[in-house]
């Protein structure tokens, strides 16, 4: 990525931290709903990826046998 934009997201992350800080009540509750929807994205694929294999509950294997 260019470096114009890596600044921009230093940015903008060091502007939310100083509002979380400010607003911790505010910042709890946006985190808690990230972690919910990202959660319930993984789910969502974790199901498309299970019944896409067959009945297969094996999602990532490097797992060489010994």
């Amino acid at each position: 990525m260019s470096r114009r934009l890596w600044l921009l997201i230093g940015i903008i992350s060091f502007l939310g931290a100083i509002v979380a800080l400010f607003n911790p009540l505010s910042a709890t509750f946006t985190a808690e709903q990230l972690a919910g929807w990202l959660f319930l994205f993984v789910g969502v694929l974790l199901a498309v990826k299970l019944f896409s294999n067959g009945i297969s509950l094996v999602i990532y294997s490097r797992v060489q046998p010994t």
